[in-house]
């Protein structure tokens, strides 16, 4: 089933694509690199406009998940979960929002998740925004870029779990580096 939404969506080339991203953000389990490879494949000269595209509806998308929870987040976790499980995520949230988000967007970890919880717990529009966007941008314009310029053996590359890993390690290391300047800052 899946697999034939995916390919009907395909079958509208740009605009399903567009879809296919906006739809991941907030439900689908169809993960954006099904539309955006294929699309880079067969129009390797525009990979930016397919990179920022990617990225544009699937932060659309995303806002379209915040505003799911924001608007019925809470009854449906607090029917899964024990109410000490909904206070300990939203001290987590509340001390991370942007890293949580930004972290969700980039990594192999559910995005459409951090949408919704974003929304339950009334993290600022703005800062979800803004770290949807940006992590959404850097991954999806480094896959269209990376595809763009080196073709099939790429996109078998970030579809592999060696990828995955790599995008971890990135965010690592951008944590790493923002907490030493920030701890740099605070002894000066």
């Amino acid at each position: 089933m899946l697999e034939t939404l995916a390919n009907m969506l395909m079958s509208y080339g740009f605009y399903g694509l567009i879809i296919g991203t906006f739809l991941e953000a907030i439900i689908s389990p169809i993960i954006p690199e099904v539309f955006l490879i294929p699309m880079v494949l067969a129009r390797p000269n525009e990979y930016i406009l397919i990179g920022l595209a990617t990225a544009a509806s699937s932060t659309v998308g995303g806002i379209g998940g915040y505003y799911l929870g924001y608007f019925g987040g809470r009854p449906i976790f607090e029917k899964l979960f024990k109410r000490e499980y909904y206070d300990k995520a939203l001290a987590i949230f509340e001390k991370y929002d942007v890293w949580a988000v930004f972290i969700a967007g980039f990594t192999p970890v559910p995005y459409k998740v951090f949408t919704i919880l974003g929304g339950m717990f009334k993290m600022n529009l703005f800062r979800f925004t803004f770290a949807s966007f940006l992590s959404r941008g850097l991954r999806f314009m480094l896959e269209a870029v990376l595809i763009g310029l080196y073709g099939r053996q790429m996109a078998d590359y970030i579809l592999s779990p060696t990828f995955a890993i790599t995008t971890i390690i990135i965010v690592a290391v951008l944590i790493l580096v923002y907490y030493l300047l920030r701890r740099s800052r605070t002894r000066n």
